[in-house]
């Protein structure tokens, strides 16, 4: 396995090397008193036209793009952990029948009826319980998604590394 990583200075956070390692102990060996290193998910390798005596030269230098499209899939990750559900389709289906069950108290409920047995309660006590959590649910995940679009955001405005380092890490804690 390899693994990029960009070399920039402490003092200003601007890239100034990049590369990749066999190992994370090479990655980190790549840091020293003036210059600190982080892994990124691809190749940094930027190529950029340079004009010298009036001839165009292409020259590697790292790109702040791979540090930042690197933070924005790890803020997509991380809010995903926070707002998956493997049961999603049981939950659409419990909170539709107890949408369907308060309207119109002689549809049929399976999944509420499997729910209710296995809880020792009524359909009339879950019906609101099961709504009440679906509700409670999709205000998680809109907050978690708020929060993932403003790291986005604030990634894609940082002008150094430290500065997108920072913008990647996320509270996630939502009431």
């Amino acid at each position: 396995m390899e693994y990029f990583w960009i070399k920039y200075r402490r003092l200003d956070g601007q890239p100034v090397g990049n590369g990749h390692s066999a190992s994370r102990s090479e990655v980190l060996n790549q840091a020293d008193e003036a210059h600190a290193v982080i892994e990124v998910d691809e190749d940094a390798t930027a190529k950029v036209p340079v004009e010298i005596n009036g001839q165009v030269f292409e020259v590697n230098v790292p790109s702040l793009d791979v540090v930042r499209r690197t933070f924005a899939r790890r803020i997509d990750q991380a809010a995903l952990e926070r707002t998956a559900d493997p049961f999603a389709s049981d939950h659409a289906m419990k909170l539709a029948e107890a949408r369907a069950f308060l309207f119109d108290r002689t549809e049929p409920t399976p999944m509420l009826d499997a729910e209710a047995g296995a809880a020792g309660t009524d359909i009339d006590t879950l019906a609101p319980l099961v709504i009440e959590r679906a509700e409670a649910a999709t205000a998680h995940r809109i907050a978690v998604n708020a929060k993932r679009i403003a790291a986005k955001q604030a990634i894609e405005a940082a002008q150094n590394v430290p500065a997108i380092v920072a913008a990647g890490v996320v509270d996630w804690e939502v009431e």
